[in-house]
This record gives C-alpha cells, structure tokens and sequence, in this order.
C-alpha cells in the first residue's frame, strides 16, 4: 500500500513540476504570477524527493516531510533574494520575505532532522536484534506478526489508562508480537506479547495490584537500590513478554525513587528479585543483539525444535532470560 502511495505521489509531482514551470517561464512579464507558480513548482520538487526517498528507505513521511519542507523554504528565501536584487524597488519586500522564510524554514528542517532521529532511534535496535537472530535462527522470522495501526496502539492507551512510551509504540508498530504456538518465542526464548495479549496480561496484573493482600506480601521485594517498587504488580507495569508461567518482562512507569520512567524490569510470579535490566526499550534491545552475537548464545535441540540457550550450550543448565541479564558474568 505504501508503495503505491509513494509512486502515485512521484507521477503527481512531476506533472505539477513541468505545468507550473511552462506557466512561470510564460508568465515572466508578471513576476508575482511566475514567482507564484515557480513556489509551487518548488514544492512539488520537495514531494518529488520526499517520495522518492520513502519508496527507497520507507522512512516515516512526517519526518521527511517537515525536513523536506524546511529545505524547500530556504531554497524559496534564495531565489526571493535574487528576485529583490534585481528589482531593487521591492528589495525590502523581499528580505522581508527571505527572513520569514529563512525562519520557517530552520525551524521546520530541525523539526524534521528530530522527528527522523527519533524515528530511526526507535526502530533501530529492534530490527538489530532482529537481524542478529534471523541470521542464526532464520525460522523465527515466520512467527513474527504484523505491526498493528496507530489507532490500535491509542484503543490500548485509553483502556489502559496509561501513554506507552515511544518505544513501545515503534515496537508494535513494526511486530505485533510472535506465535505464542512455537517452543522458541522472539525475546530470547520468551513470547513477544501480541497487543491484546499485553492488554490482557495487564488486566490481570492490574487486579493484583488493586489487592493488597497479595500485592504488599513482603516476597516479592526488589533491588537494594530502590529503583523499583517494592510490591507483586503494578497497574503502571507494561508487559510485552513473558516466559507463559506468570513471569513477565516490561516497561516500568512507576519507578521507585532512585529509578527512571521507561526502565525495563523483571516481574511477576516467580520473579522475587526484581531488577532494572536496561535503561530503556532501545537499550534492552541494543543488549539483546549483543548476546546473540556473543560466545554466550547458544541453540540447542528440544522436543524436535530449536531454542535458545544461554550462558551454556547444556540443555539441563541454560539461563532463563530474566536469570542471565542479572547474572555479573552476562554481556552487558
């Protein structure tokens, strides 16, 4: 679908290119015509490489846009200034206009070098990891699932209360989670939550949290640093993957004061020693591909299928995830 948008778009501009330029060169005699027109044209051209550089990088279009946009503006200050100098009765008009373009223009380029920056910065780790695994578990690339649309992510948000981080969001937006059928899930061995799957785990989580019977039991205590909660659940606790038995790893929106918003921590039923186990998201993934590509990552055969090991290539002894990324002998 989207590259039938972005060809679509590149057959558009380039028409809208070659009808304004003929009606600015047939228009010169009318300078605010042809300056009118030749501005349009210039927009056009921005649409043109804003297209082409999609279809090639399918990178995210309001980014490139808003760089796009910033460049088209500058460029349109440059040939305003040239226009004024040769028409020195309306050079004042026209720096003028060069100064409010030039302005609009920084602010827009910087707007979308950002907004592209964070985009990429979002996605990269992941797809890292991803191609880390594929290229010694190239099976797994068939139980990954589709990422979901923007208006599932904000379904998810408002019942849930909370604003994922936008981590989370280019996560799901890339893969909504994995076949929860297969031994071997993406996360090292774990199930990557599917969204509903995340909402429902939540749900029961948040039950947990909401009774203070259970959710106070002095168990479940957590790192001495204090950066986490001292409790079973938390309703700010998002899941994204689990070990099927009640464990889970995720994204902790409530840290405990020397903790920071966005963490990634362990919890769960069988999880007593909880632990920040990446600054963030993107840093957790950035681990991730670090391991698979460590001497501490190893495949072993189970029940006919392959899974992954760690810190040991005997079936009997390898880490679970949570157990490794705590482990002093772990790659950081």
């Amino acid at each position: 679908m989207k590259k039938v948008y972005y060809i679509s778009t590149i057959i558009f501009a380039v028409f809208v290119i070659l009808l304004f330029d003929v009606l600015a060169l047939s228009a010169l005699e009318e300078k605010s015509t042809a300056l009118g027109a030749l501005l349009v044209s210039i927009i056009a051209i921005g649409c043109l490489i804003l297209s082409i550089t999609g279809l090639r990088k399918d990178q995210h279009v309001g980014g490139v846009f808003l760089e796009k946009i910033g460049i088209i503006l500058i460029g349109f200050a440059q040939i305003v200034l040239e226009i004024g100098l040769f028409s020195i009765e309306n050079i004042l008009q026209a720096i003028i206009i060069v100064i409010i373009a030039v302005i609009l223009g920084a602010l827009s380029f910087y707007a979308g070098v950002r907004l592209i920056k964070k985009n990429r910065t979002a996605t990269f780790n992941w797809n890292a990891y991803k191609e880390a695994l594929f290229e010694k578990m190239p099976q797994l690339s068939e139980t990954l699932n589709e990422g979901v649309l923007n208006k599932d992510i904000k379904a998810a948000q408002a019942k849930m209360g909370l604003n994922f981080p936008e981590y989370l969001k280019e996560l799901y937006l890339t893969n909504n989670g994995d076949d929860n059928e297969a031994i071997c899930g993406m996360i090292m061995g774990l199930h990557f939550l599917s969204l509903d799957s995340l909402l429902n785990e939540w749900m029961g989580l948040k039950k947990i949290a909401d009774d203070p019977k259970i959710n106070n039991n002095g168990s479940f205590s957590s790192t001495p640093m204090a950066s986490i909660k001292r409790c079973y659940a938390d309703a700010k606790w998002i899941p994204f993957c689990t070990d099927g038995s009640g464990n889970f790893i995720g994204i902790d929106l409530a840290p405990g004061p020397n903790g920071k918003a966005g963490q990634i921590i362990n919890f769960g039923r069988d999880e007593g020693n909880k632990a920040v186990l990446a600054k963030d998201l993107n840093a957790f993934f950035e681990r991730l591909a670090r391991i698979t590509k460590s001497d501490d990552f190893h495949i072993a055969d189970y029940d006919g299928e392959d899974v992954i090991l760690l810190g040991t290539d005997d079936i009997e002894e390898g880490f679970h995830l949570t157990d490794y990324l705590r482990s002093p002998d772990s790659v950081k």
